[in-house]
């Protein structure tokens, strides 16, 4: 039994040390202003839709990686996105993505790093949702259903890079 608890405490450790590490580097990179907790899409123009499927690996920290759709003027564009982030999060599962895409003008628009707040719960099977926003002022308001063996709670700060696929 020390055994076992010997190795969890070894790789909560590890996992600690990884979280510490991806903050400093995100904090190298542009930052939100998170005095604001929410980005709120209310009063913005629908612009489409985007669906995303993918996969979260997470100890601690952890990441998403996959490939999605956008929905923009009677079109579709192929993107490829990917997420790292921190939070009380242990295990692999699929994540499958439904959004709302505000405010965007042009689709070259939507690449870029968005930032936001985000809530997800699973354990085995859960929900989520997340408000984004990159820097050319486009939204993103998605919910994600996700499945798998993994145990996580964690809400926080949001980062998430899109690629359009050409």
């Amino acid at each position: 039994m020390n055994s076992i608890l010997s190795k969890t405490m070894q790789v909560l450790a590890m996992g600690l040390l990884v979280t510490v590490f991806l903050g400093g580097c995100a904090s190298k990179s542009k930052t939100p202003d998170t005095s604001k907790k929410t980005v709120d899409a209310s009063n913005m123009e629908r612009s489409g839709s985007l669906i995303f499927e993918g996969r979260a690996y997470n100890l601690i920290a952890g990441g998403t990686w996959g490939d999605g759709v956008l929905t923009y003027k009677g079109k579709q564009y192929k993107f490829k996105a990917k997420s790292i982030g921190a939070g009380y999060a242990v295990g692999v599962k699929d994540v499958n993505v439904k959004g709302v895409v505000y405010d965007l003008k042009n689709v070259n628009d939507f690449a870029g790093t968005y930032w936001g707040v985000k809530a997800v719960g699973t354990l085995f099977v859960g929900a989520g949702a997340a408000n984004i926003q990159n820097s050319n002022g486009v939204v993103l308001s998605m919910k994600s259903t996700g499945k798998g063996v993994a145990v996580d709670v964690a809400p926080g700060l949001s980062r998430v890079v899109i690629e359009l696929v050409k």
